[in-house]
């Protein structure tokens, strides 16, 4: 049996960060009234009512979701990087300087093991790329429930030995091939059947 392809790969630069961690969050003002008032969104696809359902996998040590922001900001001052090591940027406006992977719940995941599925997307996604900002899951959207695992691509140049930020080198066209095969290893380890 092929393997089905639920995940999606996006880069961000700079200039879209405001953006994506908005729709991300689920941006929103209180009210006179004391109610949410969401940012309008051009997905309308988005049932605000049900928006207080998404839940942020990427959390600290007391299970408290860690802002996206700061721990973008906290990512490029190199303090996710080993002892002494620094982070290159280059000043490029159209650096890619945030990707994520978009998955999706597939269909013969059991309705029981959702929260499992997206847990162990997560902790694969971690392991694979430690530089995470957020791991928003949407239960808010028209269609399935998905995952947006966001995260800094921090590449280690091993020939100039140094760390950069390089999507095209942290997700090459091989790793792009691959990923869902592995993808579906990791989840069906912990959920024990193939999805």
């Amino acid at each position: 049996r092929g393997v089905v392809k639920v995940a999606h790969y996006e880069k961000f630069s700079r200039q879209g960060l405001g953006h994506i961690f908005l729709h991300l969050r689920r941006g929103y003002r209180i009210g006179e009234d004391g109610q949410r008032i969401y940012v309008n969104f051009s997905n309308r696809e988005i049932d605000t009512s049900r928006s207080h359902l998404n839940y942020n996998l990427h959390t600290n040590e007391q299970g408290v979701p860690k802002n996206q922001q700061q721990e973008y900001e906290r990512i490029l001052q190199g303090d996710t990087l080993p002892a002494g090591c620094s982070l290159t940027i280059n000043s490029r406006k159209d650096l890619k300087v945030l990707c994520s992977w978009v998955v999706s719940l597939p269909d013969d995941v059991q309705p029981e093991d959702e929260s499992r599925f997206f847990q162990a997307v997560y902790d694969y996604l971690k392991k694979e790329y430690p530089h995470c900002v957020s791991a928003w899951v949407h239960m808010d959207e028209a269609g399935k429930h998905h995952l947006h695992f966001a995260f800094v691509p921090v590449f280690y140049d091993k020939k100039k030995d140094i760390y950069k930020i390089s999507a095209n080198e942290l997700i090459t066209r091989n790793e792009l091939k691959g990923f869902h095969d592995k993808l579906s290893k990791a989840v069906e380890s912990v959920l024990g059947y193939r999805v």
